[in-house]
């Protein structure tokens, strides 16, 4: 977690510079799926919150949770 707090404390709102990228989605992912792994740090919380809000991981959370409710083919 020191990891992502590190990257996080110089100011940038993701984890690389270039800015919202894939690596967000896989590091962000965990702690999306299990809010109690959220380390007790703010730049944490407030990263993995930005991260859900972005319209591609908003997307695909809609889209599990349809398929959970039934709305699946498979």
């Amino acid at each position: 977690m020191s990891r992502i707090a590190t990257a996080l404390s110089d100011g940038r709102v993701y984890l690389l510079r270039q800015g919202f990228t894939t690596v967000d989605i896989l590091v962000a992912s965990p702690f999306q799926k299990s809010t109690d792994l959220i380390p007790d740090e703010a730049s944490i919380r407030v990263w993995v919150d930005r991260v859900a809000g972005q319209p591609p991981v908003r997307g695909a959370a809609t889209a599990d949770a349809a398929e959970a409710g039934g709305g699946g083919t498979g």
